[in-house]
């Protein structure tokens, strides 16, 4: 009697797009630009990793005309970060640009739509860019996390803007501004609520998806401004938020821009 041997194991699966490393048992497609994941044989299941561009540090808007006057400015909030899992097809990636307080403050949506050879695509996820830190003339914007109030004194007369929400499931809310001592509100971060001029915490759940450029968090908020002058960028590829800057005596200091946002994609092997 002949025995035909039978094949147990997996199908063969093969994609491009990205940059790619294996670690874990996991092949990584990881995008920080735009980009295509595309299927050229096989199935598997995908699990992927979308993190929007962080939002600015708010600026100081409020145009001194003497010595004495301040503005401390809100930090940005980090970008939303959601996680899930999707049969393997072609898809079609968006990377959210960090958010630059000289244009687009709050930080852009991470997106993956489905990219079929025929018919519309349909959106697997998108994740929010995070929130705009409040200014010298405005309050803070909603964002994957919010961004921090701020505090101004113009000579007589002290005014603090409003910190701003998150999005469920995505981030958390920045925090207000203090008068005494003085500093602007630290953005929401993905993983916690801002808390003071401390910006929130992100997420460190993922740094088994990263190589050796691993950042430490994602979705980190930025500090709030607390004297110390111009605010710090978010890194690149982390979706973590500018920090505020504080303003006082004549000068203006810029605020930190939102870090841009990052796709992953992982599947077993």
């Amino acid at each position: 009697m002949t025995l035909i041997p039978l094949f147990t194991g997996r199908s063969i699966f093969s994609a491009t797009g990205g940059t790619t490393y294996t670690q874990g048992g996991y092949k990584y497609h990881k995008f920080t630009s735009d980009g295509t994941f595309t299927v050229v044989s096989g199935s598997r299941t995908l699990e992927y990793l979308v993190v929007a561009g962080g939002g600015a540090g708010g600026v100081s808007t409020n145009g001194f005309t003497g010595n004495s006057q301040y503005t401390s400015t809100g930090g940005g909030g980090g970008g939303g970060v959601l996680n899930n899992t999707y049969s393997s097809t072609n898809l079609s990636i968006t990377i959210g640009a960090g958010g630059q307080f000289f244009g687009t403050a709050n930080g852009g949506n991470s997106t993956i739509f489905t990219n079929p050879s025929v018919g519309s695509p349909v959106l697997v996820v998108s994740t929010t860019g995070g929130g705009y830190g409040a200014t010298g003339a405005a309050a803070a914007v909603v964002g994957g996390s919010g961004g921090g109030g701020s505090v101004k004194f113009d000579g007589s007369v002290t005014t603090q803007y409003a910190s701003a929400a998150g999005t469920a499931s995505q981030g958390n809310a920045g925090a207000n501004s203090s008068t005494s001592p003085v500093f602007g509100g630290g953005g929401g971060g993905s993983a916690a609520a801002a808390s003071g001029q401390t910006g929130g915490t992100g997420l460190t759940t993922y740094t088994s998806w990263w190589d050796a450029s691993a950042p430490a968090q994602i979705g980190k908020g930025g500090a709030g401004g607390n004297g110390t002058g111009q605010g710090t960028d978010g890194a690149a590829n982390t979706g973590n938020g500018g920090g505020g800057s504080y303003s006082a005596n004549l000068a203006l200091m810029a605020p930190g821009e939102g870090g841009s946002g990052i796709v992953i994609i992982r599947y077993a092997v």
